[in-house]
């Protein structure tokens, strides 16, 4: 995806790509969140980041792991009925909080505990527990 000039661009390009993942609230959410990043990037550079640079450092750190994780076998067999917009920003929501404490935690990480706290699917969460224990 090239650079583009403003949240919006971006947020449109995001929803051509995922086929439509994001709702117009969906959408809205995520610039929230790329104008919450581009504040946490200005304290990581130590400088104003440019909306270039936000969109770019956001789709690298936050939206491709997420992406990836929320269409990973774990999410499909923990929340077989859950939305992926929904499953998106909880797991967002998820992270940003354990990062308050641990600040190195990973996406991946994040999204095996987070498919063992909360998914509705049993069998799902022990599977992926399981695993989780043996890697």
């Amino acid at each position: 995806m090239d650079c583009l000039y403003c949240p919006d661009d971006f947020v449109n390009q995001l929803t051509i790509i995922t086929n439509g993942m994001f709702s117009q609230d969906g959408a809205q959410q995520i610039r929230e969140h790329l104008t919450s990043h581009k504040y946490f990037l200005g304290l990581k550079i130590l400088r104003s980041p440019t909306w270039c640079e936000t969109m770019e450092s956001y789709k690298n750190e936050i939206f491709i792991p997420v992406y990836n994780a929320i269409y990973s076998w774990n999410f499909d067999v923990t929340f077989p009925k859950t939305k992926k917009e929904e499953l998106y920003f909880k797991l967002t929501t998820y992270l940003y909080y354990l990062r308050q404490n641990s600040p190195n935690t990973s996406i991946e990480e994040a999204a095996k505990n987070f498919c063992c706290a909360y998914g509705s699917n049993r069998k799902g969460k022990l599977l992926v527990n399981m695993l989780r224990k043996i890697s």
